[in-house]
């Protein structure tokens, strides 16, 4: 049983942690990449235009030749990325179409609705943690948290998903990078779809062994 407990709770902690980690990884990335950007709109005047982390792959045969340099031999390399972030800078840019206009506005909410649900699982992993490792192990309590948990990170994987999608689908319309496609390939969020299985799994197998000690304890 104390051995459960302990495996319950190392794996909770690393959902934790991996959650803080993307979270503040990605606040972070994103405040660099916007400072350094900045100064095309602050000392030249350009309007900007983003596109996040799109995923790309090379189109047939734009690898074929070195790229860049190994700086620390010497020697010539290819770089193939999976993930760019574009800005796109112009003294006019071309308008949107109403359509183009909803889509952006939608990305920005399934944005905040990503970020919301990325601190619901934070207090939630906090809340069950604390139960835990005070023992309160086969209570109603703490496999309702955890049900409610493993729903969260199936609708972060669902809302992650379709905002991959749709921010891809929209960036389409706008950005074409010489040598590469876009990609969907990695637009599922498996990781929070598998963390989402996992939790729901364990809440299953407490939930039967909550059952099981309950009637035990009735036959005594």
């Amino acid at each position: 049983m104390r051995k459960f407990q302990i495996l319950c709770v190392v794996l909770l902690t690393a959902f934790f942690l991996s959650a803080v980690v993307n979270f503040f990884s990605d606040f972070v990335r994103g405040w660099n990449v916007g400072m350094s950007t900045s100064v095309h709109v602050v000392e030249k005047g350009l309007k900007p235009r983003d596109y996040v982390m799109l995923s790309v792959q090379p189109e047939s045969g734009s690898v074929a030749g070195f790229n860049a340099v190994n700086t620390i031999t010497g020697d010539s390399i290819v770089v193939v990325p999976n993930n760019v972030t574009v800005f796109e800078f112009s003294e006019t840019l071309s308008p949107l179409t109403a359509g183009q206009k909803v889509l952006r506005v939608f990305v920005e909410i399934l944005n905040w609705g990503i970020i919301a649900l990325y601190l619901t699982v934070m207090v939630y992993l906090v809340k069950i943690i604390r139960n835990f490792t005070r023992s309160k192990v086969f209570e109603s309590g703490i496999i309702t948290l955890l049900n409610h948990l493993g729903i969260v990170f199936l609708v972060l994987a669902g809302v992650s998903t379709m905002y991959n999608f749709v921010r891809l689908y929209n960036a389409s319309f706008f950005v074409h990078i010489d040598g590469m496609m876009l990609s969907y390939h990695h637009a599922i969020d498996w990781n929070s779809l598998i963390q989402g299985l996992v939790v729901l799994v364990i809440t299953e197998i407490l939930r039967q062994a909550t059952t099981m000690k309950e009637e035990h304890d009735l036959t005594i």
